[in-house]
C-alpha cells in the first residue's frame, strides 16, 4: 500500500462506468494484494468513505 498513513477504500470501476468491487478499509502496510479484472479505472478514497457516501457494488459512478 505504500506509505499511505491511514485506511482507504478502493474502488474498481469498468468501462461502463459501474463500480465491480470495492475493497474497504485496507491498514497502513497492508500486504494484500487488490484487483479486479475487467476494470477501466481505479478509485482511492479514504477508509470507511464509501459506506459513509452509500458507494455499493454496481453503482453508476454518474450518479455520485
Amino acid at each position: 500500500m505504500g506509505s499511505v498513513g491511514y485506511p482507504i477504500d478502493i474502488i474498481f470501476i469498468d468501462e461502463e462506468s459501474r463500480i465491480k468491487k470495492i475493497c474497504k478499509n485496507i491498514q497502513p502496510g497492508s500486504l494484500g494484494v487488490y484487483g479486479c479484472a475487467g476494470i477501466k479505472s481505479v478509485l482511492e478514497i479514504s477508509g470507511g468513505l464509501s459506506d459513509a457516501l452509500g458507494i455499493k457494488v454496481s453503482f453508476d459512478i454518474h450518479r455520485l
